[in-house]
């Protein structure tokens, strides 16, 4: 496990496991089916400038993912999942390439391989691989943007922060401006760490990254009018800053989601973590510096006495270095720190917090871990880094065999709980546990290398289980979280889309739906007068809000019931 090539090919055999679920999988309720409704949308004649979403101006995303996905639908069609999740996948991809450039460049050599396994690994990229949403586009760029500023504080090339004000620019169009917020931060930090930072046109890259979003933006709020500027400005990135209406957590919401969403690698970076820090007085600092009179190992600032460097540049003088090693010599682990910290405290102090805005912070984590595993550290941290890839192994086998002797006693009250009863369930978890002994058999089955081992085995046995989730699972999965049961109901009746309508319902995707139910209308409660004066020969709405139609519903007969996400549905037709 030594060598580069077993560990890149496993971790294109892990890249290739994203494209497993897009065969049978549907967009699921949230998201990504708001997101299928924007294209829609798009795709019949709506305007490209400002999305809709219901016939209304949708200010929650700028366009550019929407654009890449409509611009898919002419080669997929609107029906096929791919579109939706082609531009995750080949992001996913890009990143790996990314991470194992920055690797080389930030940690050292050895550690190119083994970064994009780490962050490959990571259940929140190899998750959001396979989705509609635009986290993964959002990261790649960011990481662009990262690359060419260390690139220009290293003095490698002037013309580096204008690449990094493009990256960023597009960046913004995807997501938003927290792209602006994190390379900003990043140079903040560095400027604590490092001093005073190198020169250079840093206006003219803030100029750019704030120009190309502009192109869109100005167009655009001008066509949607001063309500939809308003919205997209003030409510969507201040409200949501300040005073968020959705998603609105504390400060510490991160600090105690971390072990689950930086899964399975937390507990080995906060051991990276510290070793990158630990006094050097009490390691073996002073005879290297006997040994290496001449080196030059620490050239770029703020990165003196790292223990992430390579070995080789531990050993040999700096002009010795293999080409290949030169830029390991000049490794600046403690960048990657600043860029994780440029992540997490800007979506701290903000409102609104979701697991998945920490995705950015997995491409600085997995190049700390990977430089630590591949230092060469040895003693009391080397044994500290197994144990951290021994607890998490014990943990799931621990969680696996818990599943397994709780199935029988869990109440089936709720549909996703009804699951329990299919027995490829049973065997998902008999999979986690056996996953996670071949782990720890793996790491113990010898005495050299074991950090790097026991790292290698808890990536796989972290992914197997999901992995066969992917294989086994996903149509049972589109029954609980997708669209397909109500698509199914409204399919089997007479009336075409346009005579049927939605209150208080998702948007309606599935690869099974018919194109007459693209045509179905989305109520909401200012459009229920000027739906009502042609009234709908069908409607469906959620149960729990009926009550809002209820005068109306006198007019209509329930017909069909049915649940999607522990959420009751019921349907109607006029009498």
């Amino acid at each position: 496990m030594n060598r580069p090539l077993p560990i890149a090919l496993l971790t294109a055999l892990v890249a290739a496991t994203v494209l497993v679920s897009p065969w049978q999988r549907d967009l699921y309720i949230g998201d990504e089916t708001r997101y299928g409704q924007v294209v829609h949308e798009m795709r019949s004649g709506g305007s490209l400038l400002v999305p809709h979403l219901g016939g209304k101006p949708y200010s929650h995303k700028p366009p550019l993912h929407f654009w890449s996905i409509l611009a898919l639908t002419s080669v997929f069609g609107e029906g096929s999942i791919w579109p939706f999740v082609v531009p995750s996948i080949v992001a996913f991809i890009a990143l790996l390439f990314i991470v194992r450039i920055l690797a080389a460049r930030l940690v050292n050599a050895r550690a190119r391989a083994v970064a994009p396994f780490i962050f490959a690994t990571f259940y929140l990229s190899w998750g959001l691989a396979q989705t509609a949403r635009m986290d993964l586009q959002f990261v790649a760029l960011i990481s662009v943007a990262v690359l060419c500023i260390h690139r220009h504080l290293t003095g490698d090339g002037i013309k580096d922060l204008v690449l990094a004000g493009v990256a960023t620019g597009f960046a913004i169009l995807i997501k938003g401006p927290m792209a602006l917020v994190i390379v900003l931060a990043l140079l903040l930090f560095e400027r604590i760490r490092r001093g005073p930072l190198r020169r250079g046109p840093y206006i003219v890259g803030f100029v750019i990254a704030a120009f190309i979003p502009l192109l869109w933006l100005v167009p655009a709020v001008l066509t949607g009018g001063g309500g939809y500027g308003r919205e997209l400005l003030v409510e969507q990135n201040v409200g949501r800053a300040f005073d968020s209406w959705t998603h609105g957590e504390p400060p510490w919401f991160y600090l105690i989601h971390a072990p689950g969403t930086f899964f399975p690698w937390f507990v080995l970076f906060v051991v990276a973590v510290f070793a990158l820090y630990r006094d050097d007085r009490t390691q073996d600092t002073g005879h290297r510096k006997q040994e290496m009179p001449h080196a030059t190992a620490s050239r770029v600032p703020g990165v003196e006495g790292s223990s992430l460097l390579s070995p080789v540049s531990r050993v040999l003088p700096a002009r010795a270095l293999p080409p290949d090693e030169e830029l390991a010599a000049a490794a600046d682990p403690k960048f990657c720190v600043s860029w994780f910290l440029a992540v997490l405290i800007p979506f701290t102090l903000i409102s609104g917090k979701l697991d998945v805005y920490m995705l950015p912070a997995c491409v600085p984590m997995a190049l700390i871990v990977s430089g630590f595993v591949t230092s060469g550290v040895g003693g009391v941290w080397e044994k500290r880094g197994v144990t951290a890839n021994v607890v998490m192994l014990g943990a799931l086998a621990l969680l696996g065999s818990a599943l397994l002797a709780a199935i029988p006693h869990v109440p089936r009250t709720a549909q996703e709980l009804r699951l329990l009863d299919d027995p490829r369930v049973f065997w998902l978890f008999v999979v986690m546990v056996i996953a996670a002994f071949i782990g720890l058999l793996a790491t113990y089955a010898k005495r050299s290398g074991r950090l790097l081992r026991s790292s290698i085995a808890l990536g796989i046995a972290a992914l197997t289980p999901m992995v066969y989730i992917m294989f086994t699972l996903v149509p049972a999965l589109n029954s609980i979280g997708s669209t397909e049961p109500l698509v199914r109901a409204l399919a089997r009746l007479p009336q075409e889309g346009e005579e049927i309508a939605l209150f208080k319902a998702p948007y309606l995707w599935s690869r099974s739906m018919p194109e007459s139910l693209n045509g179905v209308r989305y109520l909401g409660e200012e459009s229920l007068d000027e739906a009502w004066t042609k009234p709908p020969e069908v409607i469906a709405v959620q149960r729990d809000r009926a009550h809002l139609l209820e005068a109306r519903l006198q007019d209509y007969i329930r017909i069909d019931r049915v649940r999607i996400k522990s959420r009751d549905f019921d349907v109607y037709r006029r009498r």
